[in-house]
C-alpha cells in the first residue's frame, strides 16, 4: 500500500514539473518574441486578405464595336505628315474613354490593308494604310472584323498580306496577345473561331461576309469566310453553309458566349435587306448570341432575333460608319455596340440593362481649297456639341444643313429608344 502511494505521488510531482517547465518555456517564447517586434524583425501589420486570396473571376464581359472604319481618301489624307509618315491616332481619342472601360472591344474594317507597297487609296480601290494598323493597336482594340465586301479588292495575295501586317504590327508593339483578326485566314488549316478568355468566361468571335465586289478563285476562296458556299465567284445568300454551321457548333461547344459579325446588306439605306434577316434568323438558330453587322454606312435598328427552335439573339443591323468623310449626315453618324455579358442561374446571358448603342458622329473641317476634307476624328454624339456642328466641313463643302438636332433626330428615328444609352 505505501508502495503505492509512492507511486502516485511520483506521478503528480512529475507533472507539476512538466507543467512548470512548458509554462517558463512558453514566457521565454514571449518574450523572445517582443524583444523582435521590437527590433522590427518581423511584420506585425495586419495580413492583407486580397492578398491571401487568388482574384476570383466575376463572371461578367463588357464587349464594345465599333462600326465601319470607312477609310475614303480625306480619311487616309488627313494622317499624312508633312514628312511623308502617316499617323491616325486621332481617329480614336474621343472614344478612348469608352474602348479602356470595355472588357473587349472590336472595329468592323470596309476594305483590305494589303500593304502600302501596292498603292494607299480610298474609292474606289480603297487598300488602307499600314499605319492605320498602328492606331488601332495603340487604341487597345482586341480584335478587327475583316471578313468584308471589298477584301479581294487588290487580289488574293493582298489578303495574306493583310493578315501578316497585322501580326507584325502587334508583334512590334511588344503585346502578350496579338489583335485578333477575323474573317480571313492564310491556310485552310486555320481555324475561322477566335476566343478570348477573360473574367472567367469564354467569348468566340466569328465574321462573315455576304458577298464580295471583286471575285475569288475557287482555289483561294477559303481564305474568306463567307455566309454562304462560294463558287465560281457567286456567294449563295439563302442559307447558311456547312462550314458556316460547324464553325457556329464549335464555337458553342467551346465558348460560353459567341458573337457574328456580319457585312451585309445594301450600302447607303437605314432599311433591312431579305438577305440581312434571313441570315440573322439562321445564325440565331445555330447558336450565335450577338450579331454585329456593317456595310451599309447608315445605322440600322436593333433587335431581338428568336429562331424557331426557341434560341434568341441580338442583332445590331448596322452600326453605320465609324469613322468617313461622307457627304451626308446619314453617313457620318455612326454608332457603337456596348454589350454586357453576365451568367445568370448557370446561363451565360446578355445584361440588357447595360445593353444598347452608343451613338458617334465623325467631324471635320474644310478649308475651302482642294477636293480633300481634314477629318479630325470621331466621338460620341452626347459630347458632340452645336457649336462644334455649326463648324462641320459637310456645311461649308457640300451645302448640307448640318446640325446636333439634325443628328438626334436621325437616330431616334432609326434606333428605339430603349437601345440608346447616351446621346
Amino acid at each position: 500500500m505505501k508502495t503505492l502511494k509512492k507511486t502516485f505521488i511520483m506521478i503528480i510531482l512529475t507533472l507539476i514539473c512538466v507543467i512548470l517547465i512548458d509554462n517558463y518555456n512558453r514566457a521565454k517564447d514571449e518574450q523572445k518574441l517582443e524583444k523582435k517586434k521590437e527590433d522590427g524583425k518581423i511584420d506585425i501589420s495586419e495580413p492583407d486578405e486580397k492578398e491571401d486570396k487568388p482574384d476570383e473571376p466575376s463572371y461578367y464581359v463588357t464587349l464594345l464595336a465599333l462600326g465601319q472604319n470607312y477609310m475614303n481618301d480625306s480619311v487616309i489624307h488627313s494622317g499624312q505628315r508633312e514628312d511623308g509618315s502617316s499617323n491616325y491616332d486621332f481617329l480614336f481619342e474621343g472614344v478612348k474613354e469608352k474602348l479602356d472601360s470595355a472588357d473587349i472591344s472590336a472595329m468592323c474594317i470596309g476594305s483590305v490593308i494589303g500593304g502600302n507597297n501596292l498603292s494607299v487609296s480610298g474609292y474606289p480601290t480603297f487598300n488602307s494604310p499600314e499605319e492605320f494598323c498602328d492606331a488601332t493597336i495603340a487604341a487597345g482594340i482586341d480584335a478587327v472584323a475583316m471578313a468584308n465586301v471589298r477584301i479581294n479588292n487588290m487580289g488574293s495575295d493582298a489578303i495574306s498580306s493583310c493578315i501578316d501586317i497585322w501580326k507584325s504590327k502587334s508583334e512590334t508593339t511588344g503585346q502578350s496577345d496579338s489583335i485578333r483578326v477575323l474573317g480571313i485566314r492564310a491556310s485552310q488549316e486555320e481555324s475561322f473561331v477566335n476566343i478570348i478568355e477573360v473574367n472567367g468566361l469564354k467569348i468566340a468571335l466569328l465574321d462573315y461576309t455576304a458577298i464580295v465586289t471583286e471575285a475569288i478563285s475557287n482555289e483561294e476562296a477559303y481564305k474568306i469566310n463567307f455566309f454562304g458556299d462560294y463558287a465560281n465567284g457567286s456567294a449563295n445568300l439563302e442559307k447558311l453553309s456547312e462550314n458556316t454551321l460547324a464553325q457556329i457548333n464549335e464555337a458553342c461547344n467551346t465558348a460560353d458566349f459567341v458573337v457574328a459579325f456580319a457585312s451585309w446588306g445594301l450600302e447607303n439605306t437605314h432599311d433591312i435587306t431579305a438577305t440581312q434577316e434571313r441570315f440573322a434568323k439562321q445564325l440565331t438558330e445555330a447558336g450565335v448570341d450577338l450579331i454585329i453587322g456593317n456595310r451599309p454606312n447608315y445605322l440600322q435598328k436593333v433587335e431581338w432575333i428568336t429562331s424557331e427552335n426557341g434560341n434568341r439573339a441580338l442583332c445590331y443591323y448596322s452600326l453605320g460608319n465609324f469613322t468617313s468623310s461622307e457627304n451626308t449626315t446619314d453617313g457620318l453618324l455612326g454608332g457603337m455596340a456596348k454589350v454586357g455579358i453576365k451568367v445568370d442561374q448557370g446561363l451565360t446571358v446578355i445584361d440588357e440593362e447595360n445593353t444598347g448603342l452608343i451613338p458617334v458622329v465623325t467631324h471635320y473641317t474644310y478649308s475651302g481649297l482642294g477636293d480633300e476634307v481634314d477629318v479630325k476624328g470621331t466621338l460620341p454624339l452626347a459630347l458632340y456639341t452645336e457649336e462644334m456642328a455649326a463648324e462641320h466641313g459637310i456645311k461649308s463643302k457640300y451645302g448640307v444643313a448640318f446640325s446636333r438636332e439634325t443628328l438626334l433626330s436621325l437616330v431616334n428615328n432609326t434606333v428605339d429608344a430603349g437601345w440608346i444609352l447616351e446621346q
